[in-house]
C-alpha cells in the first residue's frame, strides 16, 4: 500500500470512508480483562477504522494511516497512542487465538504444603538472603 495521488475527487470519496468508519460499531472479540475502560472506549471509537486500514478496506490517505499500516504489516509497535492500543489489541487475539487451549487451564493447589521465603532459601541454597 502506498499513498496514492487522488484527484480532488477521489480524495474526498475516500476521506468519506474514513469518516463513516469512525465510531462505528467495532465488536472487541476478546482481551477486554486487559485493556483499560479508556482504552475499550478508544477501541469503541476507532476500532473499525484502524481494521478497515490494516485490511487494505479503505486507503491510507495520509502519510500517518501509511506509517500505520506498515508497522501492523511489519510487526513494529507504532508510536500513535491509538495506533499502538490496536497494535496490543490485535497481538492479544492472535495470542487468545492460537494458545486458546492453554488460557482455560483451571490452576488447582493440590496441596497445603507452602512455605516461607526464609524455607524456600534455606532449600535453594543459591538463593540465599545475605
Amino acid at each position: 500500500m502506498s499513498l496514492n495521488f487522488f484527484s480532488k475527487e477521489d480524495y474526498n470519496k475516500e476521506k468519506q470512508k474514513h469518516l463513516s468508519l469512525l465510531n462505528s460499531s467495532f465488536i472487541t472479540e476478546g482481551g477486554k480483562k486487559f485493556f483499560s475502560p479508556k482504552e475499550l472506549l478508544l477501541l469503541k471509537k476507532y476500532g473499525a477504522w484502524l481494521q478497515a486500514i490494516y485490511h487494505q478496506e479503505v486507503k491510507a490517505i495520509t502519510k500517518k494511516q501509511l506509517d500505520f499500516f506498515i508497522c501492523m504489516h511489519t510487526n513494529t509497535p507504532p508510536v500513535d497512542e491509538v495506533a499502538n492500543l490496536f497494535f496490543r489489541y490485535i497481538g492479544r487475539i492472535n495470542i487468545e487465538k492460537n494458545n486458546s487451549q492453554k488460557l482455560k487451564l483451571n490452576y488447582v493447589w493440590d496441596n497445603n504444603e507452602f512455605y516461607s521465603r526464609e524455607q524456600y532459601h534455606h532449600l535453594h541454597s543459591q538463593y540465599a538472603l545475605s
